[in-house]
C-alpha cells in the first residue's frame, strides 16, 4: 500500500543522506505520522501557515523495515510508522504544492500514482433517487431499527416493499403533502465513493422546538465495514455544504450519543462546538458562516 508523509524539505535531505529519515519525528513524537491520499485533504491545511518548505513523501508500506499501525487520529485512522523510514520505501518525492488560497493541490505525479492503484476516494452526495434503488435499498434494509439515536423503521424490509412504498415516500418528504403540521421537511442524500454507497445523511430543512432541543438538522450513518476509514468526516463536510443552502437558521444543530465518541470527533473535525448536553447527549452546532477545517488531531 502507498501511503504518504509530509516533511521540511531541509529536514528530509539532511536525514535520507544516512539512508533513513525520520529520526527527528521519531525524537519529538514517538512515530512518523502519516495518511493516505484519501484522507490527505484532510490533513493539508495543518502546513498552510508553516512557512518551512515542504515535500511529499510517497511510502510503499511493503517495503518497510518497520511496523505500521493504524490509529484514531481525531475521528479518522491515520498510519503510524513506528521506526526510522528506510530510504527504499520511499518511491516518491514532491514538491508539496499550494493554490493562491493557501489549498492543496494534488501533484500531477500523484495523479499517476492514482491510476496505477493508489486509491483515491470520488466522493459525492446523491440525493435519493429511483436510479439507484437497488443500492439504497440493499443499504437501508441492512441498517439497524436504532443505533447510536439513528432510527430506521425500515430494517429488514423486501426490496418489493421499499420500491413500492418506502422510496416513493422518502423521496416525497422533501416537498411533503398531506402531512401533519408538526412534519419537518427532510431530503435524505447517501454518500457514494465510486460506485459504492457508504452513507445516509438526512438533512432537515428547519427546526422546530422539538428539533431545536432534540435531534436537530442532520443525522447520518455510516455502512460498519466502512467506520474509521474518514467516510464520516468527509460525508459530513459535504452535507454540512449543502444544508447550508436549505436550512434558514443561522448554525446547523446536530446531537451525538455521549457513548459515540467517534461521531462526535467527526463533528468536532468539521468545526462543530458543544452547546450543552442531557444525561444521554451532547447538543452540537456548526457556523454557516465559517468553513470547517479537519485537523489530523
Amino acid at each position: 500500500m502507498i501511503i504518504m508523509h509530509t516533511a521540511n524539505r531541509d529536514e528530509y535531505e539532511s536525514e535520507i543522506k544516512t539512508g533513513s529519515y525520520g529520526s527527528l519525528i521519531l525524537e519529538r513524537c514517538g512515530f512518523i505520522h502519516c495518511s493516505d491520499l484519501d484522507t490527505y485533504y484532510l490533513v493539508a491545511p495543518n502546513f498552510k501557515d508553516d512557512y518551512a518548505e515542504k515535500v511529499i513523501l510517497l511510502i510503499d508500506t511493503d517495503k518497510l523495515n518497520c511496523e505500521v499501525k493504524w490509529e484514531d487520529g481525531g475521528g479518522l485512522d491515520f498510519p503510524h510508522i513506528y521506526g526510522l523510514l528506510n530510504q527504499e520505501a520511499i518511491v516518491g518525492v514532491y514538491e508539496h504544492l499550494w493554490s493562491d488560497k493557501k489549498e492543496w493541490i494534488p501533484n500531477e505525479e500523484l495523479k499517476k500514482y492514482a491510476v496505477n492503484g493508489f486509491k483515491r476516494q470520488t466522493m459525492e452526495l446523491r440525493k435519493i433517487n429511483v436510479q439507484d434503488a437497488v443500492a439504497q435499498w440493499e443499504y437501508t434494509t441492512a441498517l439497524p431499527a436504532d443505533e447510536n439515536g439513528l432510527t430506521n423503521p425500515y430494517h429488514g424490509v423486501s426490496f418489493e416493499e421499499y420500491k413500492e412504498e418506502v422510496l416513493p415516500a422518502l423521496i416525497s418528504y422533501e416537498h411533503p403533502v398531506n402531512m401533519p403540521d408538526w412534519f419537518v421537511p427532510e431530503t435524505y442524500y447517501y454518500l457514494w465513493d465510486e460506485c459504492r454507497l457508504i452513507g445516509e445523511f438526512r438533512i432537515r430543512h428547519y427546526l422546530t422546538e422539538a428539533l431545536r432541543n432534540g435531534a436537530g438538522h442532520i443525522g447520518y450513518s455510516i455502512r460498519k465495514e466502512e467506520r474509521g476509514k474518514g467516510y464520516g468526516t468527509a460525508g459530513l463536510k459535504l452535507t454540512v455544504q449543502t444544508a447550508k443552502e436549505i436550512i434558514p437558521e443561522d448554525e446547523i444543530y446536530l446531537r451525538v450519543n455521549k457513548d459515540n465518541i467517534a461521531s462526535r470527533k467527526v463533528m468536532l473535525n468539521n468545526g462543530a462546538r458543544c452547546t450543552g448536553e442531557d444525561e444521554d447527549h451532547y447538543f452540537m452546532r456548526i457556523p454557516k458562516t465559517t468553513s470547517p477545517e479537519a485537523d489530523e488531531r
